[in-house]
């Protein structure tokens, strides 16, 4: 227990971090210099998170066993293409649930994207796929697993899944991030390795990206449907994730398979 209250309070530190601390260095540093706004934000999250990650291990080192915090097993080839293929299929549940607290919260993720019209596509990728799915899983999925994994399964995926849907800041993505973070921690749990919550979280971010961008240069990224159309919109995301879910369930009972 004791273990799981310092990954809770180390969590509430970093989070608290990412609500103060981008405001300051923008007023401070990147409001009198010219740089892109996803190098910017790629910049303040490296310190926000890598930093105090450092800190947090080499402090606790005593009692962490570094090999089974981060979880750097080697996975198989074969493995790769499951969870390549899991990070595609789980996207439209993701999306469903993005849609659906989008008609109440907006679509903060659209309104950011409208910041990077920009931005290149090599440098989105890199800021918004790579370093995100690297940083956030091996702190998430590596650390603070690590430290909850007294709780529980369960208790620790579920915690987990709560503490990553906080660190994405906004109601939009906190419901689809909160069910993610918990998918992530049993694949982690099933193979034995970070690389695994890593490539889907890559997957995922990657796509989105890649979407994102294509509306950006088709000049919709704005997000003015009518409630009507969005409706709709959610109905046919619902009709592809019941598609997809039989598919899930499969792909995930290969991954575990395969990782015995």
């Amino acid at each position: 227990m004791k273990r799981a209250i310092r990954a809770v309070a180390f969590s509430i530190c970093i989070i608290f971090l990412m609500y103060t601390v981008p405001n300051i260095v923008y007023d401070m540093i990147f409001s009198r210099i010219d740089i892109d706004t996803a190098v910017a934000n790629a910049i303040v999250s490296i310190c926000i998170i890598v930093v105090p990650c450092l800190i947090y291990l080499y402090i606790f080192q005593y009692d962490i066993n570094i090999k089974e915090c981060l979880k750097l097993k080697k996975i198989s080839y074969r493995q790769i293409f499951i969870l390549i293929l899991i990070g595609f299929f789980i996207q439209p549940v993701s999306m469903l649930i993005g849609s659906v607290t989008n008609l109440f919260f907006g679509d903060k993720v659209m309104e950011y994207m409208a910041l990077l019209s920009n931005t290149s596509f090599v440098v989105m990728i890199v800021a918004l796929a790579i370093i995100p799915a690297i940083m956030e899983e091996i702190f998430m999925r590596g650390i603070i697993l690590y430290d909850l994994r007294g709780l529980g399964l369960k208790s620790a995926a579920v915690l987990n899944g709560f503490i990553f849907g906080v660190m994405h800041m906004n109601f939009t993505q906190f419901f689809y991030a909160f069910v993610l973070g918990i998918v992530f921690v049993y694949i982690v749990n099933i193979t034995g390795s970070i690389y695994s919550s890593i490539i889907i979280h890559f997957v995922i971010n990657a796509t989105q990206v890649i979407l994102m961008r294509s509306l950006l240069d088709l000049g919709d990224i704005e997000g003015n449907a009518s409630m009507s159309v969005k409706i709709g919109a959610i109905g046919f995301i619902g009709v592809i994730s019941i598609i997809c879910l039989p598919i899930l369930i499969l792909l995930f009972k290969k991954i575990k398979e395969y990782s015995v």
